[in-house]
């Protein structure tokens, strides 16, 4: 009888160990996996944010040019260098907004790689944990039956 109790206690803890790292295993895949959409959700807002940037660089520039051809100066000198630089302004924002994107890019994509490793590394500690006490449980009742 304390054989069999101590077969099946050991078999219900291999059971747990596995199940424990599991269920660790699919919570890291479902962080990893909302990581990877607000990635995604953060590559359309950036891509929506440098259209509309880019229209309004286009249409300021062009009011500019309007407001300097209306008041009759020839779009050249000064004035063409205002216009460069407004333009060079839209550039460098645009760079900026490039920069920012690939950064918050990189910090969500290795969080989800951090968090699928760590639920590998559960389940593979669950397993292992349940060989050693597979391990334990069989020699305790290789014990128990006057086996060893």
């Amino acid at each position: 009888m304390a054989v069999a109790a101590t077969v099946v206690g050991g078999l219900v803890g291999m059971g747990t160990k596995i199940a424990g790292g599991v269920m660790q295993k699919r919570e890291g895949d479902r962080q990893a996996i909302e990581l990877e959409k607000e990635a995604l959700e953060l590559d359309e807002r950036t891509a929506i944010r440098k259209k509309r940037l880019k229209r309004e660089g286009r249409q300021f520039l062009g009011d500019q040019t309007a407001a300097i051809a209306a008041s009759g100066v020839e779009v050249s000198g000064s004035p063409l260098a205002g216009l460069v630089e407004s333009q060079q302004s839209v550039r460098e924002e645009l760079g900026d907004i490039d920069r920012n994107h690939q950064s918050e890019r990189r910090a969500l994509l290795t969080g989800a790689q951090r968090y699928r490793r760590q639920g590998r590394q559960a389940l593979a500690g669950g397993v292992l944990g349940a060989v050693s006490s597979g391990a334990s449980s069989g020699v305790s009742a290789a014990r128990a039956g006057g086996l060893i």
